[in-house]
């Protein structure tokens, strides 16, 4: 429980400094002129307050609606149609990834970015092949969080950076070499040096 508090203070804190500051948009794009509709979710009453603090300070932002677990965030996400559901892991009853594969499923339109205190591999994988979008920890930064939420209120993925480094250790070994170019390929490969895919992935949070 440890973990859950420090992160609970973190956020709790940033929301309410960025209240009182009136709120000022950490990567506000002005194209998105319509605000984000969020759906909260999370077990923890006053974690879904803070965010909601955090989101209402933004142009962009719209918490519509808070749910305490997965079967009420389904449920939810069917009557509001929300943009983005926030989607805390461990819940009783219905936990995070069961709903994010429900509610994907019952509301296709819709994208869940998972938050979780817990840096653990298996929630991130499970989260990631129950089709959420994204992947981030509750004691990332105010702007991170916000940052994500556009992201993949656009159709980006976003993963934690520490996460992201950690599935590329473990799956870099199937991704395809410089001579694996479908056969054919013979032509400059030589010397690495054109402009063809060195099979190198891109590192940053979206992807």
């Amino acid at each position: 429980m440890r973990e859950r508090a420090a992160a609970f203070g973190g956020v709790l804190e940033a929301g309410r400094g960025r209240a009182a500051a009136g709120g000022s948009s950490y990567g506000w794009i002005p194209e998105l002129a319509v605000s984000v509709r969020v759906l909260l979710v999370d077990d923890e009453e006053l974690l879904r307050l803070a965010f909601g603090m955090i989101l209402r300070a933004e142009p962009d932002m719209e918490p519509v609606g808070e749910a305490a677990d997965g079967a009420a965030a389904v449920e939810l996400a069917r009557r509001l149609r929300p943009d983005v559901v926030l989607m805390d892991v461990r819940m009783s009853g219905t936990d995070g990834i069961e709903a994010t594969r429900l509610l994907l499923r019952e509301v296709p339109g819709t994208r869940v970015l998972v938050l979780t205190t817990f840096d653990l591999d298996a929630y991130a994988f499970e989260a990631l092949r129950a089709g959420a979008s994204g992947f981030l920890l509750k004691n990332s930064r105010p702007e991170e969080l916000l940052a994500a939420i556009r992201d993949v209120a656009r159709g980006d993925a976003v993963v934690s950076p520490r996460v992201t480094r950690r599935l590329l250790d473990r799956f870099a070994h199937l991704l395809p070499t410089t001579g694996d170019n479908g056969g054919g390929g013979d032509g400059d490969g030589g010397d690495g040096g054109g402009s063809g895919g060195s099979g190198a992935p891109r590192s940053g949070c979206a992807c």
